[in-house]
């Protein structure tokens, strides 16, 4: 059985079901990889279960939750001192499709300006349709297609890319501060800026629950606060059109979100991104009842309109905004 020398990373909380599915599907075909687990401190450990399919399994328990970033950076770490010249990371939720690593490494290997390689990714459901290919889509927006060219772009999905190591110990692995979502577009933007490239690979698939990993409030609480976060690390000051850009982008999840049942979970997203509170959400109460509907609108309102207008009044007006956090 030919074997493959780049270790598979998949990071896995409290998705066990979804964990030894992938792990299956990647033993389906008929090679010899290094699959490495990460347990980001999961209520139950089954990590024995993982092990029996292979003996070969390294499995590894985080004693917290580190979110996304952190939790891969501890196996990428691992995997550069162990020797490792590149890692893919891998969603615990996804399946792979036959020459996934494969195609991907050799992409990186004829280019060595390339520090990641993206997968193209498929819906799950419905089937036969890409929920991102260098771009996003939704579903039943861009059937797939037998492309297998590789083209540079902006950024990869984290729930299939191939890293070079060398590169993120050169520039940095990915920003704890995120936890999750919208660290991988951190790092591809910081990767260019230092003069390297990303790219897609047309080749590479992997078919993607999309939201298995974290199916619940905190995903939008994440992907909101987190806006903050990644447009102020896209200059070195916090500029008019970087709080206007993040403030709109929030208000268009907050709006959406206020359908739901989070609404208090959405406001918190707004407020920790604009005081700077960042890294794995906190418990604390937003500081306001916010129990209807109205009130939720009312308190986005007034926070959207005191953002526009401090951001004209420069870094100054902004007092309770972190400018530590504005690094790179």
């Amino acid at each position: 059985m030919e074997s493959v020398d780049v270790p598979i990373i998949i990071l896995t909380w409290n998705g066990w079901d979804d964990a030894i599915r992938c792990i299956k599907s990647i033993k389906a075909l008929g090679r010899t990889y290094d699959i490495r687990v990460v347990d980001n401190c999961s209520a139950v450990d089954r990590s024995s279960e993982v092990e029996s399919i292979d003996r070969g399994i390294r499995v590894t328990r985080n004693k917290e939750n580190r979110g996304w970033a952190g939790g891969c950076n501890v196996a990428l770490k691992t995997a550069h001192d162990s020797g490792c010249t590149f890692a893919y990371l891998l969603n615990q939720d996804t399946v792979v499709k036959p020459g996934f690593l494969e195609t991907s490494l050799a992409a990186v290997l004829k280019d060595e300006n390339l520090a990641a390689v993206g997968s193209f990714i498929e819906f799950e459901s419905p089937a036969g349709y890409l929920a991102f290919d260098g771009s996003y889509y939704e579903p039943r927006d861009m059937k797939t297609s037998d492309t297998g060219e590789v083209s540079y772009s902006r950024m990869v999905n984290g729930a299939g890319m191939l890293v070079r190591l060398d590169a993120m110990e050169k520039f940095g692995y990915f920003d704890e501060r995120y936890f999750m979502y919208g660290d991988e577009a951190e790092w591809c933007h910081r990767m260019q800026r230092n003069g390297l490239k990303v790219a897609v690979c047309g080749a590479s698939r992997i078919v993607h629950k999309c939201g298995g990993s974290n199916a619940n409030a905190d995903r939008r609480y994440y992907q909101i606060r987190n806006r903050f976060l990644y447009y102020s690390s896209l200059g070195q000051c916090l500029s008019e059109s970087t709080v206007s850009l993040a403030s709109d982008l929030a208000m268009q999840h907050l709006i959406t979100a206020l359908r739901g049942k989070d609404r208090r979970a959405m406001v918190q997203a707004f407020l920790d991104g604009v005081n700077g509170r960042f890294g794995k959400r906190q418990d604390a109460k937003v500081g306001m009842a916010v129990t209807t509907r109205f009130e939720c609108v009312l308190v986005v309102s007034l926070l959207h309109r005191l953002l526009k207008k401090l951001s004209g009044r420069g870094i100054s007006g902004l007092e309770r905004v972190p400018v530590s956090l504005l690094h790179d």
